[in-house]
């Protein structure tokens, strides 16, 4: 897992990212984010880390070969408290706040 430091934030809510760019774009954007480096790296008992969060977004990767998706299913079928945020088509995280801005992302997630 990338940037656990994310964890010891004080919030109400933490962001999952895939990969490290996009957890350091979520997080220069103002959002908690820890990243993994993809669907098969998740370990189920890492969701332990994530009990007492009132939301834990899973920003999913909106690519086509579907490992977004699939990665935000594995995840949250492993955290009660997920929430998944699709990004658009064609989209992750980083080219969403390249194209849209750190606020366009903030407002995905109702922050």
């Amino acid at each position: 897992m990338f940037n656990t430091p994310a964890l010891d934030i004080d919030s109400p809510y933490i962001a999952i990212c895939e990969g490290e760019i996009d957890t350091m774009t979520a997080a220069q954007a103002g959002i908690p984010a820890v990243g993994i480096p993809g669907v098969k790296a998740w370990q189920d008992f890492w969701a332990r880390c994530f009990r007492g969060y009132d939301t834990v977004f899973v920003l999913a990767d909106h690519d086509d070969s579907g490992e977004g998706q699939a990665m935000a299913h594995r995840v949250g079928s492993a955290i009660s408290s997920a929430r998944t945020v699709l990004m658009p088509e064609g989209h992750d995280v980083n080219s969403y706040v390249l194209e849209h801005g750190q606020e366009a992302l903030r407002s995905r997630l109702g922050l």
